[in-house]
C-alpha cells in the first residue's frame, strides 16, 4: 500500500486538511506562530511541537533536540496509512520536510534513498533541517542515510509556500 506525506507551510493547513482530510496532522512550528487545530482535524490527532528552525543554539530560540523527534516519531505509530499524515512548519521547507524524511524512513527504511531524491525533485525548495535529520537517523538506525543527504539539498528559494505530496 502506498503512503501519503502531505508536507506544507503554516498558510496552507486548512486547504491541505480540506482536501486531504488526513489521518494525523504534525506542526512543527515556533512558538510565536503556533496555530489552531484546524476545522475538520481532530484535535487528538494533532501534534504540536514548538521548536525554532535552527541546528544549533541560540539565545531565546527553542533548538530541537532528540526527545522532540523522537515524539514527532512516536506520534505516528498508529497512522491509519490509507489516509495522507499531514506535516507542515512555517514555510514547509525544513522542519516539515526533516519530519517527513524521519517518518518515511520510519515505515519505508529500505526504500530511503528513492524517497530523498523524489523529494529533492518534486520540492526543489526542500532545505531539510540538519539536526533534526542527524536525530532522526540516530533513532530510526538508519546508517547517516538521512544525515548524509543534507549536502545533496540545493534549495531554490521560494517567496510562498508550496504543498507537497511525498508518495512511498
Amino acid at each position: 500500500m502506498q503512503k501519503k506525506i502531505i508536507i506544507c507551510g503554516l498558510a496552507d493547513i486548512q486547504n491541505c486538511v480540506d482536501k486531504y482530510n488526513p489521518d494525523k496532522m504534525l506542526t512543527i512550528i515556533n512558538k510565536n506562530f503556533e496555530p489552531e487545530t484546524p476545522l475538520g482535524m481532530d484535535k487528538n490527532k494533532h501534534l504540536k511541537m514548538l521548536i525554532d528552525d535552527i541546528s544549533e543554539p541560540r539565545d531565546g530560540f527553542i533548538l530541537p533536540e532528540k526527545h522532540h523527534a523522537q515524539e514527532l516519531l512516536d506520534f505516528t505509530d498508529d497512522w491509519d496509512k490509507t489516509k495522507p499524515i499531514l506535516i507542515h512548519c512555517h514555510m514547509g521547507i525544513s522542519r516539515s520536510t526533516a519530519t517527513s524524511l524521519g517518518v518515511a524512513g520510519k515505515f519505508a527504511p529500505e526504500n530511503i534513498e528513492l524517497i530523498i531524491e523524489n523529494l529533492k525533485d518534486i520540492a526543489p525548495h526542500a532545505s531539510p533541517n540538519k539536526i533534526m535529520m542527524k536525530y532522526y537517523d540516530e533513532i530510526l538506525d538508519l546508517n547517516n542515510r538521512l544525515y548524509g543527504s543534507v549536502p545533496y539539498f540545493n534549495p531554490e528559494p521560494i517567496e510562498e509556500s508550496r504543498i507537497v505530496e511525498l508518495n512511498f
